[in-house]
């Protein structure tokens, strides 16, 4: 094998392992998390000098009590587009029902998950 062939592989396993670690926090936390539905409430795009921070809100229930949470992104993410009373799933801790994996969370992580695949067919092919 030549240098840069070598070099492409390390370069694209190790992005590759970077991303199967981000998954897997999410996954083994979410197994420890049970699964509720939330609600989209509101949507808000805070414009500073520079740039723009899109914030959605979700209320959900948990034993006949409401909470609310929110996610926050830079930039419109692609397959990523909650309406109001859109209704996702969320993962909610027993013991703190405020803190939960939001939708945002595991759409990045099921994303990473499938271009951590990606990144380890791509060298094999080139």
């Amino acid at each position: 094998m030549k240098n840069e062939d070598i070099l492409l592989f390390v370069v694209f396993f190790s992005i590759a392992f970077i991303l199967i670690i981000k998954f897997l926090k999410v996954y083994l936390k979410k197994k420890h998390f049970i699964k509720t539905e939330a609600v989209v409430t509101d949507i808000t795009k805070k414009t500073t000098y520079q740039k723009n921070v899109y914030i959605y809100y979700y209320e959900y229930q948990y034993n006949k009590k409401k909470y609310t949470t929110n996610d926050q992104t830079k930039y419109k993410i692609l397959g990523f587009n909650p309406q109001i009373k859109d209704i996702y799933n969320i993962y909610i801790n027993i013991k703190n029902p405020n803190d939960c994996i939001t939708p945002l969370e595991l759409f990045l992580s099921k994303i990473s998950f499938i271009l951590s695949i990606l990144l380890i067919i791509i060298p094999f092919l080139l």
